[in-house]
């Protein structure tokens, strides 16, 4: 029998090895990106809600999650279509009133 050592690191790679932007930088980002306007009254409004909603991969923010999206959030590292469903889940509920930003805020979350 041949026995062989392995070494391997892991790193929590999202919030640790990366820092994800301000949560302003990535609204106004994303609604540039997709070609949509916003009110400084509206990015006020909504930063906090998407803050609070923990849909920004990376962020620090410590959140519960919904019920209704639990097991989505328990399998959210298994596969990258995973990740993106869970995520663009969570940023749904801040019912932001600019159709289609869940995934450009996602996508963007890729870039930065």
């Amino acid at each position: 029998m041949i026995w062989t050592m392995t070494k391997a690191v892991i790193f929590d790679f999202s919030g640790t090895l990366f820092h994800c932007e301000d949560t302003e930088s990535w609204l106004r980002g994303a609604l540039g990106r997709v070609r949509l306007e916003a009110t400084d009254a509206e990015i006020a409004a909504y930063c906090p809600r998407l803050y609070a909603s923990g849909g920004q991969p990376g962020s620090d923010a410590d959140f519960p999650v919904p019920a209704n999206l639990a097991d989505m959030w328990a399998h959210r590292d298994l596969s990258p279509a995973d990740h993106r469903t869970a995520y663009t889940a969570l940023i749904e509920q801040v019912n932001l009133p600019w159709p289609g930003l869940a995934d450009a805020l996602y996508d963007r979350s890729l870039r930065a």
